[in-house]
């Protein structure tokens, strides 16, 4: 209850960190109940983005769980709370989740359009990792799609971009 004073953090943030801890452990049950907490801790009108991104990080526990359904309903709700314009890299992430649970869903096309205006935004607002996430789904849509050389190329890129987030993070 006095969660602030204790470790330095609001209560949601403890959840949502006790949330990711408890999926990382394989406790997905545990997750996805944290992570509702969460999501029910924050007011969606008075900060809609915050609140997208406790939806997304519920997919992410749902997802695990194996509960694919309700991830694709937890990534609808975060898109609905983050507005196409302006352009920004919670909105390109959550279209690269969008792209990925359609695919998991076997609609490839849908996805890959997902991707391709994940991938778009991403760039425009300069988001590294949200433009490999989106380029990655796109490689793997493409490649399913039957278009094998550009899913490859997609994939390359994901993977030069990552690489570079990852070399850029390296201390000196």
């Amino acid at each position: 209850p006095d969660a602030a004073t204790i470790t330095g953090l609001e209560r949601v943030d403890l959840l949502g960190r006790a949330a990711d801890a408890a999926v990382l452990a394989g406790e997905y049950a545990a997750a996805v109940e944290l992570g509702r907490e969460a999501v029910s801790a924050v007011d969606p009108a008075a900060d809609p983005v915050r609140a997208a991104g406790l939806h997304d990080r519920l997919r992410w526990y749902l997802w695990e769980s194996g509960d694919r359904a309700a991830a694709a309903r937890a990534i609808d709700d975060a898109e609905r709370l983050v507005p196409a314009s302006p352009p920004s890299a919670a909105r390109a992430r959550i279209l690269a989740h969008r792209a990925a649970a359609r695919m998991d869903a076997g609609r490839y096309a849908d996805s890959a359009a997902d991707a391709e205006a994940a991938v778009e935004m991403a760039r425009n607002v300069r988001s590294a990792a949200d433009e490999a996430l989106g380029l990655g789904i796109l490689g793997w849509d493409l490649a399913l799609l039957g278009r094998i050389d550009d899913g490859a190329a997609r994939l390359r890129d994901a993977t030069a971009i990552a690489d570079s987030i990852a070399a850029a993070s390296r201390p000196i």
